[in-house]
C-alpha cells in the first residue's frame, strides 16, 4: 500500500552533512546514433584539441540552419537507449542484478540532476515514474512526455542551444581526429554515453546503489572525460558565472568529470574566452549549495527505495513547493517488451 508522502523543499531544510558519493565506475558505454540506433562502443567520444590561451574570438552562429535537434516524440522515453545498451551486454550476465553491479535504482543522469537541482529550481515542476521490476527500480522522467523537455521558447533559445552545441564540436575532433568545421551540420542525434556505477551513502552509512546513463561529449589525450559550457561575456570580470557552479558540479561529480571548458561569449555569439575550470574549483565557489543538493537528492531517493513496491509516481509541484509520492496512473509501461523479456 503506498502510504501518501510529501517532501519539503526549502533549501535551508538541506543544511548540514551532506551524503557522501562514491567514485563513480564507468561499467559500461554506448553511442546513440541519428536513426536512433545504438552500438556498444566509444565511436561517438570526441577528443578535445589543445587550447590556445592567445585564440582569436570565433563565432558559433555559422550552421545555424543545418542544427538537427532531438525529436521530442523519440525520445519521450529516456530510459530506452539504456535499456537497449542492457539488452546488448546481457549476454555475459546472469540477470540484471548483475549487469546494472547490483544497483537498486537505475536511470539516466538527468533524472538524478532534475531532482538535485529542485530547492534551487522552485519554479520548474517535474514528474518522473518509478517502477519495480526483479528488485530493481527503474525511474523515467517524463519531461518529454509532458512537454517540459527539447522545448525551445523562441528564436533566441534555439540560438542560445546551438551554440551550446556547436562550441564542443569546434573545441574537439572525432575518433578518427577529423576536425568539425565552421557551419557544418551539428547532429545533435549523434552522441555518446557512459554507464556508471557509484553509491550514495547517507550519514547514518545506509547506501542508496545506482546506475545511470549519462551523455558525455570528449575526452582528454588521458582518456579523462571533459565537459563544455559556454557562458555570458560580460559576467566574467565580476566572477557572476561562478553562481552556477554548483550545478555543474553536480553533473561533472555524477560521472568523476574533473574539468569544464567555458565558452565566454557575447550577445552575437562570438567566444571572446575560454577558461578550464577543475571541477574542485566548482564546488570551492559553492559548497553549501552542492551539499544541499546531493542531501536533497539522498532524501528523494531514499524515499523512492521505500515507496515503490510497484509502480510509483514522483511530482515536483512548484505551486506547493513540495515533492508528492502517489499512485502513478500514466507512462508506467516503459521498460521495453524485449528488455523484460531476459532471455529473448
Amino acid at each position: 500500500v503506498l502510504t501518501m508522502v510529501t517532501i519539503e523543499t526549502e533549501s535551508w531544510l538541506y543544511d548540514g552533512q551532506a551524503p557522501f558519493l562514491t567514485r563513480p565506475l564507468l561499467i559500461g558505454q554506448f553511442s546513440a546514433h541519428a536513426d536512433f540506433t545504438i552500438t556498444p562502443d566509444d565511436s561517438n567520444l570526441r577528443r578535445i584539441t589543445h587550447i590556445d590561451e592567445k585564440f582569436k574570438p570565433f563565432n558559433l552562429s555559422p550552421g545555424f540552419n543545418k542544427h538537427t535537434m532531438k525529436d521530442p516524440k523519440m525520445y519521450s522515453n529516456d530510459t530506452r537507449q539504456l535499456q537497449e545498451w542492457a539488452i546488448s551486454e546481457r549476454k555475459y550476465f546472469e540477470n540484471y542484478y548483475y549487469l546494472f553491479r547490483e544497483a537498486e535504482i537505475v536511470c539516466s543522469r538527468g533524472v538524478l540532476t532534475n531532482i538535485a537541482r529542485t530547492p534551487f529550481y522552485a519554479k520548474e515542476p517535474w514528474r518522473i515514474v518509478a517502477t519495480r521490476q526483479d528488485g530493481i527500480i527503474y525511474l523515467h522522467d517524463c519531461g518529454a512526455i509532458d512537454g517540459r523537455a527539447y522545448v525551445l521558447r523562441d528564436t533566441w533559445d534555439a540560438q542560445l542551444t546551438y551554440w551550446g552545441h556547436h562550441f564542443p564540436r569546434l573545441m574537439t575532433v572525432d575518433k578518427y581526429g577529423r576536425k568539425h568545421v565552421a557551419g557544418e551540420e551539428v547532429d545533435c542525434r549523434e552522441t555518446y554515453n557512459g554507464v556508471f556505477r557509484s553509491d550514495l551513502i547517507l550519514p547514518d552509512l545506509n547506501r542508496v546503489k545506482l546506475t545511470y546513463s549519462a551523455d558525455i561529449i570528449a575526452e582528454d589525450k588521458h582518456g579523462h572525460f571533459v565537459g563544455f559550457k559556454t557562458h555570458p561575456a560580460h559576467n566574467f570580470e565580476n566572477d557572476k558565472w561562478l553562481k552556477r557552479s554548483w550545478y555543474w558540479w553536480i553533473q561533472s561529480h555524477l560521472v568523476g568529470m574533473n574539468k569544464i571548458v567555458v565558452g565566454f561569449k557575447s550577445d552575437k555569439g562570438v567566444i571572446q574566452k575560454i577558461v578550464t575550470v577543475e571541477r574542485t574549483l566548482l564546488k570551492h565557489h559553492t559548497e553549501k549549495r552542492c551539499d544541499m543538493a546531493v542531501k536533497f537528492l539522498a532524501t528523494v531517493l531514499k524515499e523512492v527505495k521505500e515507496q515503490c513496491k510497484d509502480t510509483v509516481q514522483i511530482r515536483y509541484c512548484s505551486k506547493s513547493g513540495k515533492v508528492h509520492f502517489e499512485k502513478a496512473t500514466s507512462d508506467t509501461d516503459f521498460l521495453l517488451p524485449e528488455f523484460l523479456n531476459y532471455n529473448s
